[in-house]
């Protein structure tokens, strides 16, 4: 029993402390590995629904040899990681139509449609794309409290996109 406290207390897993890991998608590519840490960075450090004051998340371990990162949420938590559960449940819910989109424009441009053709549907599409990100941040902002400004909404937006 020692052995496993002793592991734990080294591992830094307190019972004390609340947070969530995050598991980056395999790659071979290290540009697009890099890319992926952009990403979650600019989500925790940028989306306005993940600021909260008198909390915050900090990285707590990056597993060497894995893709895990352990990210621990600093102050009350509560509240932060409340707007964390709708965010994510959110953008799963739109992941799929996103993706769904992304495959039609990637068809759309393979086929050799006429030029004006292909950009009639490749506006739709983008328009589709545009409103249910859109229809994603309303919901959010219902839930959790509205931004501040514009610049706010973008952040969020790309927030979004980006998970």
């Amino acid at each position: 029993m020692d052995g496993i406290i002793e592991f734990c207390e080294s591992s830094g897993l307190e019972s004390d402390s609340i947070g969530f890991d995050v598991m980056m998608p395999q790659t071979k590519d290290f540009s697009e590995f890099s890319g992926y840490v952009e990403d979650l960075n600019f989500v925790l450090a940028q989306c306005p629904f993940l600021r909260v004051d008198g909390e915050h998340i900090e990285l707590r371990t990056a597993e060497p040899g894995s893709i895990w990162f352990a990210f621990v949420v600093v102050g009350g938590a509560t509240v932060l990681l409340m707007n964390l559960a709708k965010f994510v449940d959110k953008c799963v819910e739109i992941s799929s139509h996103l993706a769904t989109l992304k495959q039609q424009r990637i068809q759309a441009e393979a086929m050799e449609m006429k030029q004006e053709a292909l950009s009639g549907f490749l506006e739709v599409i983008n328009a589709m794309q545009k409103d249910t990100v859109d229809k994603c941040l309303d919901e959010l902002k219902a839930e959790i409290g509205d931004t501040k400004d514009g610049e706010e909404d973008e952040k969020a937006k790309r927030s979004i996109e980006s998970l």
